[in-house]
């Protein structure tokens, strides 16, 4: 799972990335590999700076098919509007590093393309 934070206040996130470019895979040389039922995050030390447009990877989801991406948006400025419905954040209380700022991604894209 890749975590990119953009100056705005932002992150987004893509898991299930395959064909990662070289620049990421040098960058991730150090990093533990997957391990069943460990969903630990490991933050890369000096963080890597990726461009506007660069390539991070080439391919999605989980061999053989391929058949899924997962891409995540968060505005970790403030909570979402559904943090504050007591329900639901004791449901996703384990989740508060970025569960409670997820935001809809269509929401954000430009013109036709959003929701």
């Amino acid at each position: 799972m890749l975590f990119f934070s953009v100056p705005c206040g932002f992150f987004y996130r893509f898991d299930h990335v395959s064909g990662l470019s070289q620049k990421i895979t040098d960058a991730m040389v150090n990093v533990p590999g997957p391990v069943a039922g460990d969903s630990r995050t490991t933050f890369i030390s000096p963080p890597l700076w990726v461009e506007q447009g660069e390539i991070v990877g080439t391919s999605v989801g989980i061999p053989p098919s391929n058949i899924f991406v997962d891409f995540g948006l968060y505005d970790v400025r403030k909570p979402n509007d559904v943090t504050p419905d007591p329900a639901w954040a004791d449901l996703f209380a384990a989740d508060r590093e970025f569960g409670h700022y997820g935001v809809c991604f269509f929401d954000h894209l430009p013109g036709t393309d959003g929701a």
